[in-house]
């Protein structure tokens, strides 16, 4: 079962390049890849207990695959430079909007706290 769950999830990261290569979609085939895997999530009502062991190593050292990307902008050194003004407004409104909409998810659908329950903590 562990090997048909790591197929699925190789699977869907090679349909989701595939998907973006065949419609010239302008986000990155792993993105896609993660979204396929969401809807398979979706449809099946979550992760089986063999997805969920196969999946654990892979966030467990999720840090090493940013690398690649890390260093990817290295390659454009000279369009960060050219660029930095729009990225750095990009990055703070993306930030900010990030935040506040954690914060209003976090209100939303949080308990509520009282007095009483803040004592006990």
């Amino acid at each position: 079962m562990l090997l048909i769950e790591l197929i699925v999830l190789i699977g869907c990261q090679l349909l989701g390049n595939w998907l973006v290569d065949v419609l010239n979609a302008p986000i990155p085939g792993p993105v896609a890849g993660m979204g396929l895997l969401f809807l398979y999530l979706l449809v099946r009502g979550g992760p089986s207990e063999s997805m969920t062991k196969i999946s654990q190593p892979l966030l467990k050292h999720m840090a090493l695959l940013f690398i690649p990307a890390g260093s990817g902008v290295l390659l454009f050194t000279d369009r960060v430079t050219n660029e930095w003004v729009p990225i750095t407004v990009a990055l703070l409104i993306s930030t900010l909007v990030t935040l506040l909409t954690a914060a209003w998810m976090m209100e939303r659908l949080a308990p509520e706290v009282t007095e009483q329950d803040a004592g006990d903590v």
